[in-house]
């Protein structure tokens, strides 16, 4: 079926006469979209060099993670899991709010708020609300997927996990 989007300022585009929701992500070359029964939040990142990102690492890591305890590749895969996360709540990426969010592992992708999926080229991170299941369509077969689950507030200790299909 198809669905005519409306645009709207400083918003992802709403799908007209249903109620679905969208998100949209782009980076370098890439671009990500994503349609939800539910609020739903979408980021991606080429997996370039961002010495910079090592300046918010402050913002990236837990409180318990010591400081340059992820390399570089790490705190962008961090970063753009915070931005699924925010985009999803219609959150601003504010320091504070880029703070608060604490990234463990899920014990399940069932478990999990946000999903992250690794390729050489991206990073690519979806976080549905109340929504089970994350069907990817025209997506490269080489990808990794790393669960992550993100929690406000929550100061437990975890390392990050990363599993393969």
């Amino acid at each position: 079926r198809d669905y005519a989007l409306q645009e709207r300022e400083n918003q992802p585009p709403a799908v007209a006469g249903a109620a679905l929701r969208t998100a949209l992500g782009d980076g370098g070359d890439y671009i990500a979209a994503a349609v939800s029964a539910a609020a739903i939040g979408i980021d991606l990142e080429p997996r370039t060099p961002r010495p910079a990102l090592r300046r918010l690492q402050h913002l990236l890591l837990n409180p318990e993670e010591p400081p340059d305890s992820l390399d570089d590749d790490a705190l962008l895969q961090r970063w753009v899991i915070k931005e699924a996360l925010i985009k999803r709540d219609h959150g601003s990426a504010l320091p504070e709010t880029l703070a608060a969010i604490r990234v463990h592992p899920a014990q399940t992708i069932a478990d999990a708020d946000v999903r992250v999926w690794t390729t050489a080229g991206f990073h690519l991170a979806v976080a549905p609300a109340g929504v089970a299941d994350v069907e990817l369509e025209e997506f490269n077969a080489e990808t990794q997927r790393t669960r992550e689950t993100v929690q406000r507030g929550d100061a437990e200790d975890a390392e990050e996990r990363r599993e393969e299909p």
